[in-house]
């Protein structure tokens, strides 16, 4: 139980301490968490009469194809209740910024089919990845993206680690990353999947001076040796 690990402060189980406790015991990186708390979540949901199910599909393929292309979305659940007559969605976003444009963008567009603002329920929470990937949350890149694998021998794992989830974060994100995950593999190498805008923007990435200095900073002793793979499926188990 988690209590069990909690240190009590004033007769009271203090929050902060317990997700610390709990997460060292269980092996989370907290500094990795923290690094790459990027991702938003947008839950949104309205008074809505229908229609529903299939019938609400065919009606909505157009704005469903026009939804995928919202600049950082990676993807969105379509959420419906007949029985409480509201529907909305619930949105993954790259980041707030774009999670917030795409709010106000939505909500105007709600005004125009006559929902009332007071109607909306809408918030914006931050994604914990390192977290939600323990627990099979889908916070890697689009289906569409460009992903590759890459073999990097490394002097240190936890110096890699600490540069990839910090200024490594940040030169992925400006060429286009949309999520990585880093594996363990034989001493002193690890395996990284990265999921890309596009591939483009990996060949921007590669070719970038500031990335091979970043790359030297993490400990990289020799250029990662990269290979494209493409996703057939994401399954829950």
């Amino acid at each position: 139980m988690i209590h069990d690990l909690a240190p009590v402060v004033d007769g009271h189980l203090s929050v902060s301490r317990i997700i610390k406790r709990w997460c060292s015991t269980y092996a989370v990186d907290l500094n990795y968490v923290e690094h790459t708390m990027t991702l938003a979540l947008l839950q949104i949901d309205f008074v809505f009469d229908g229609p529903w199910g299939d019938a609400l599909a065919d009606v909505c393929r157009e704005l469903a194809d026009d939804i995928a292309q919202e600049p950082g979305l990676r993807w969105k659940l379509w959420t419906e209740d007949p029985e409480s007559a509201r529907a909305g969605g619930v949105y993954l976003f790259d980041d707030r910024a774009a999670a917030a444009a795409y709010l106000t963008k939505h909500r105007a567009r709600l005004a125009a089919f006559g929902v009332k603002d007071s109607d909306i329920v809408a918030r914006v929470l931050d994604v914990n990845p390192a977290l939600s990937t323990r627990t099979r949350g889908p916070v890697g890149g689009a289906a569409d993206s460009f992903t590759t694998l890459a073999r990097v021998q490394v002097a240190d794992t936890k110096t890699f680690l600490d540069v990839f989830a910090s200024a490594g974060l940040a030169a992925r994100s400006a060429h286009g990353s949309k999520g990585a995950q880093v594996f363990a593999g034989d001493e002193n190498t690890v395996h990284v999947l990265i999921d890309w805008a596009d591939e483009a923007a990996f060949d921007a990435f590669r070719t970038a001076p500031d990335v091979a200095a970043t790359m030297k900073r993490g400990g990289a002793v020799a250029r990662p040796v990269f290979q494209s793979v493409r996703r057939l499926g994401q399954f829950t188990a």
